[in-house]
């Protein structure tokens, strides 16, 4: 799956009649590789543990991936990185539960920096 935030966007949050809120959001975009289908989260902030929420909702939805490509930006770094502490931590676990996780485990890989051309397929979605 290919991975990438959309521009930000203008959320209206209001309850009922009066007081409007209007918030900043941004859209996680999920590309299959293979089929080539689109898949939005909305995420409230471009931090690492929002992007973790959104792949957590990702994977609940269409399943877990067995590679993940997306570019150098710093919360798909983060979130690589946290996830690769807590591979580890279940793989250094012994019982048959961490045993069973550690076997998902999710390759991610990252395009050059500054190169989005190599990510055209979830760069034009």
């Amino acid at each position: 799956v290919g991975i990438d935030y959309a521009g930000s966007s203008q959320i209206r949050e209001s309850k009922r009649r009066g007081k409007i809120h209007i918030s900043k959001a941004y859209i996680a975009v999920f590309v299959c590789l293979t089929t080539k289908a689109v898949h939005l989260e909305l995420v409230s902030q471009l931090t690492t543990e929002a992007f973790l929420s959104a792949l957590q909702r990702f994977t609940a939805r269409r399943g877990l991936s067995s590679h993940i490509f997306s570019d150098n930006a710093t919360n798909f770094v983060g979130a690589n990185q946290l996830l690769r502490e807590i591979y580890q931590f279940i793989a250094s676990n012994q019982d048959e539960i961490a045993i069973g996780l550690s076997k998902q485990n999710i390759s991610w890989k990252f395009i050059p920096p500054r190169s989005p051309h190599f990510g055209g397929i979830w760069e034009a979605a």
